[in-house]
């Protein structure tokens, strides 16, 4: 067995012991045998008296333990072992399990099961008497949002350190004789612990806080033992409580510096401890010094210079802070006030101490510089663990002394920090993930902040380009900087790899494959991306320069095609390569520009793999319904009704009230019965929260009908509006929603629900009159954004997940600014991504607490429920959870909305979501949303690849470094010449998107040869770039 599962299981005993006696007083004869067998088969886990030992000493440093129960333990040693088997589950290699219930399956009556620190996203069920042991407290089994996490139906069943949260019930028992100890059972929709029916069941030592229903335990005529160890002499009233727990909190309530105003005139949220010789007591009181309440506190701790006592409350606050504020009415006795910032309810703390030498109100501010750690605290304040504030007095007071506390609050430093400065602690923080995060005899850069992670060579492609970035901005040395990307790449040089791809995860110590997975091509493109810029940025070091052309050239593009135009995604050993292909618009842009600029291994004909992929690119997400300028109506449906004689054609049309084309709609009513005649439809999915429908229509004057379309699930319920055709020409109709009607043979609920509109229609109705050869035209037609979102109708080219990752990572490394090809903008496309994700969530920030106009960005990161592809248009999978990456991988491209996210989040919620790395991977402020508060949920992971969209994405808006010097790679840019892209506006060298006298330099420079050649220079169209070409930028730039 491992010294660290020992320890676990020892620490365990330590805890177990101090309870036995009171156990077994309480229960019943088979129980007390039952307690026996746990304890005997712990204590032969400890394996020695040695161990045991070690046991007796921890616990006489923890007061813990009295003789008596010393010799208690001693006993146990020589109990024979037990004759159950002990099961191991985690996530990592050497146990039996990944997850809990598969070890609770495979086991037998009286086993053990063992479970290592780690998350476990389950809801088990106990139907035979089990040991479960977490390591140390730290094992989460977490309900998913639903249910009963631990579901008890079994008599003598052990539940003993766990972290228990997130179902409808913590602990469910249904059986007798079932020890709850250790444990803590936190952030259940209902009761932390429901017992029906059932006896001697004790629950002792657990930490039960923030559930929701019932309570903390919920007692179903059952008899059960209900204990907190107390460590003598101190007791602490209030800590434990079967009455009601509050509702959930609310956002305003987690957002809310206010630690207490007492202005709710309730101090009963305050508990109470003091010494076996002092007193406290609390109670409201007028005499205040901001609105009309404080908490007075009375004390006494006269004549005994070591008694304390003092009063505390429990905090969850998302508040960022720097200091901490009160005001204290002091009673001038010279006695001790001290300040507490507890962590894990007390078992770390960080303190501030001052003497209480006034009278009357003083305010005191407190920069947490100047809290001192205490406890277990490990010298690192963590503020998303605080959970306890705490005013504790101490000294030797006269009889009867008093303190008033009023407005204690959480204070974040009104110092003003530019934004380039933000971006720059941001971005430092972010880079220390990738140089430290590391195996530094290797290079190899792990997927995610956890000890037992593998490393993602997508993380390495990022972490490259990462340190390049920090050696320019002088974080880290030159030659430091050099090393390490050389060391890097020789490691990848003497890889496995299969064809020049690397396996998507691979071991940080020997680069072996992990978890079966895949050769990835777009892991190894991202990696390869990296590698391409670490040899342009250390272009001189001949070393870096030729390993990375070699590691590129290494890569056989052709080969991952395997005879079709498209790549494919993957390989692995057992399948061979993979029938999917990489196809529609995603992250895979930049992957096929590096296929076709390889000088080794290209796709054979770059021009028609890049046609097979960007042909298949869905187009109509975006509150644009159809602008017709893409000259094809092809995407529109035809119908009519067949028994009528009616006809309808449509095609495009250069009659067009914006842009160059709309769409005619030709149509004959047939016999000229009233009713639908004839129509066309487009599905389109969108969620935009538009207030009006608005479309441009040529009339015929037909006095025929026009009936709009609002179709929810492909007409499943529809919405309607009709207007007669009694005019001739061009006519904007701008229709309000709420002028929409249900259908009423369509009914469902009767309310628009405009996330679930997939369809738009318009119809030709006949009014009793046939009507033939009659023609209407449509354009522009579009949903826009109200004025105060400024957007009006913005369409893109959208990947199928929505994930904004996908319209980031390309731009991490290629400068898209101001140019296109056959098919779109992408710099533009991206754009309009960003701020289409952005209004989605501002949408839906009435439903989801996380979400607002500074907090969105919904994107693949970790959730609630596990790593979570998370997007906008078109599948809108989203929960409430952000994750920063998503606005921080938008910076360049909207800086002007994704600065403010990024700030926003940072100064709101703090140590919640930031730590040594910078912005941790995502929260969540309502996890269940269909409770009527919040149930928080956040992660203190890091993700690389998240941490390198953040970081590659804010260097490039603030200096553009990636973009330039990867944009010197001869290979990159024959690529995009071979795929067609072009600059938007001939000359503009800056990539502005404007001509300026700039432009008109950078082109002198190319001319004298002090800058790389760029062919967009030549606006001659000569063939070369000479001073004429500057000259004439020159000139258009004065018009």
């Amino acid at each position: 067995m491992k010294t660290f599962e020992i320890s676990a299981i020892r620490g365990r005993l330590g805890k177990l012991s101090k309870t036995v006696g009171r156990v077994q007083h309480a229960c019943k004869s088979s129980h007390t045998q039952k307690r026996d067998r746990v304890l005997s088969q712990k204590a032969n886990l400890t394996a020695s008296k040695g161990d045991m030992r070690m046991v007796i000493e921890n616990a006489l440093k923890r007061k813990l333990m009295d003789v008596l129960f010393v010799m208690a333990v001693l006993s146990l040693l020589f109990i024979g072992a037990a004759s159950g088997k002990i099961w191991y589950v985690g996530d990592s290699g050497g146990a039996d399990f990944t997850n809990i219930q598969d070890a609770i399956n495979a086991a037998n009556e009286s086993d053990t099961i063992f479970v290592y620190n780690g998350s476990y996203y389950e809801c088990i069920s106990i139907s035979k008497s089990l040991i479960l042991v977490g390591e140390n407290g730290n094992s989460n089994i977490l309900g998913l949002g639903r249910s009963k996490c631990a579901y008890i139906t079994a008599n003598n069943v052990t539940i003993d350190g766990f972290t228990i949260r997130n179902g409808d019930y913590g602990v469910y028992i249904e059986n007798n004789a079932c020890d709850i100890i250790n444990n803590t059972i936190t952030l259940n929709h209902d009761s932390g612990i429901w017992i029906g029916s059932s006896n001697n069941n004790p629950i002792i030592n657990n930490n039960i806080v923030e559930n929701d229903g019932d309570g903390k335990v919920t007692l179903f005529d059952a008899l059960t033992i209900l204990q907190m160890a107390a460590i003598p002499p101190v007791s602490y009233s209030n800590q434990y409580d079967l009455s009601d727990s509050e509702e959930y909190l609310t956002k305003a309530d987690m957002t809310n510096p206010i630690i207490d105003d007492f202005e709710d005139t309730d101090v009963g949220d305050w508990s109470l401890f003091a010494t076996q010789n002092a007193s406290i007591n609390r109670s409201l009181s007028n005499n205040s010094k901001s609105g009309s309440y404080s908490m007075r506190i009375g004390y006494n701790i006269s004549g005994y210079e070591t008694n304390w006592c003092g009063v505390y409350r429990q905090m969850d606050t998302w508040v960022n802070y720097d200091n901490v504020s009160l005001w204290v009415c002091g009673d001038n006795s010279g006695n001790t006030l001290e300040i507490k910032l507890e962590e894990a309810y007390g078992e770390e703390w960080w303190r501030y101490t001052s003497i209480i030498d006034w009278g009357g109100w003083k305010k005191l501010v407190i920069p947490l510089s100047s809290f001192v750690a205490g406890g277990a605290a490990e010298g690192i304040y963590d503020k998303s663990k605080i959970n306890r504030f705490t005013l504790v007095v101490s000294g030797n007071s006269p009889l009867g002394s008093t303190i008033y506390v009023d407005d204690i609050k959480l204070e974040l430093s009104d110092m003003p920090v530019s934004d380039d400065d933000f971006l720059e602690m941001v971005e430092h923080a972010t880079f220390n993930y990738f140089w430290s995060e590391v195996n530094q005899t290797n290079g190899l850069i792990r997927d995610r902040s956890t000890l037992d992670s593998p490393c993602s060579i997508a993380s390495v492609g990022f972490g490259l380009s990462a340190i390049c970035i920090a050696e320019s901005r002088g974080w880290v040395n030159s030659t430091d900087a050099s090393d390490r990307i050389l060391t890097t790449l020789e490691t990848f040089n003497n890889l496995y790899n299969k064809e020049g791809f690397y396996y998507h995860w691979i071991n940080m110590s020997t680069g072996e494959r992990e978890w079966d997975c895949e050769v990835s091509s777009i892991d190894t493109a991202l990696l390869m991306t990296g590698v391409l810029h670490a040899g342009e940025h250390f272009k001189e070091n001949e070393s870096i320069k030729s390993l990375s052309n070699e590691l590129y050239e290494r890569v056989n593009w052709t080969w991952m095609l395997n005879g079709t135009d498209t790549i494919a995604m993957k390989w692995t050993p057992e399948e061979g390569l993979s029938p999917d292909y990489w196809r529609g618009y995603n992250e895979a842009m930049i992957m096929y520009l590096l296929a076709i600029g390889s000088p080794t291994h290209p796709v054979p004909d770059p021009k028609r793999s890049w046609d097979a992929w960007a042909s298949t690119y869905g187009k109509d997400c975006g509150r644009m319904v159809d602008d017709f300028e893409d000259n094809n109506v092809s995407a529109w449906v035809t119908f009519v009704d067949s028994g009528s004689g009616a006809s309808i054609d449509i095609s495009r049309s250069n009659n067009s009230k914006i842009g160059d084309y709309s769409m005619k709609i030709g149509y004959n009513t047939g016999d000229g019965a009233g009713g639908e005649r004839c129509g066309a439809y487009l599905q389109k999915s969108t969620w935009a929260n538009y207030d009006s429908v608005n479309l441009w229509i040529y009339g015929d004057n037909s006095s025929n009908t026009l009936r709009i379309k609002i179709e929810e699930d492909y007409g499943n319920e529809y919405w309607i509006y009709e207007l007669p055709l009694n005019w001739m020409g061009w006519n904007e109709l701008d229709i309000p929603v709420s002028s929409f009607r249900v259908w009423e043979l369509t009914m469902q609920d009767g309310v628009l629900d405009k996330t679930k509109v997939n369809r738009f229609t318009v119809a030709i109705l006949g009014t009793n009159v046939s009507t033939s050869g009659s023609a209407i035209y449509m354009d522009d037609f579009k949903l826009p954004c109200s004025a105060s979102d400024g957007c009006d109708g913005e369409n893109f080219i959208y990947c199928y997940t929505g994930s904004l990752f996908t319209y980031q990572y390309s731009h991490c490394w290629i400068d898209f600014r101001c140019k296109h090809d056959g098919y779109t903008n992408y710099w533009q496309n991206s754009i309009n991504a960003v701020r289409e994700n952005r209004l989605f969530c501002i949408d839906n920030s009435n439903v989801y607490a996380t979400y607002g106009e500074n907090c969105w960005g919904l994107t693949a990161c970790d959730g609630p429920g596990g790593y979570t592809g998370y997007g906008g248009c078109p599948c809108y999978w989203h929960d409430g959870t952000i994750p920063p990456t998503g606005a921080g991988g938008s910076v360049a491209l909207a800086p002007d909305i994704a600065i403010p996210a990024l700030r926003y989040m940072y100064e709101t919620y703090g140590g919640k979501i930031w730590g040594e790395y910078g912005f941790k991977d995502a929260f969540n402020l309502d996890t269940n949303v269909s409770l009527s508060g919040c149930q928080t949920w956040r992660t203190d992971e890091y993700i690389g690849i998240d941490e390198g969209a953040i970081m590659l994405m804010i260097e490039n808006y603030r200096s553009g470094i990636v973009w330039r010097e990867f944009m010197q790679n001869p290979y990159v840019r024959y690529a995009m010449d071979e795929t067609g892209f072009v600059p938007t506006i001939r000359g503009d060298l800056n990539c502005d998107c404007t001509l300026t006298p700039a432009d008109a330099a950078i082109a002198l420079e190319i001319a004298t040869g002090s800058s790389s050649f760029d062919d967009a220079a030549d606006v001659s169209g000569d063939g070369k770039v000479t001073s004429l070409d500057a000259l004439i930028i020159l000139q258009a730039t004065a018009g």
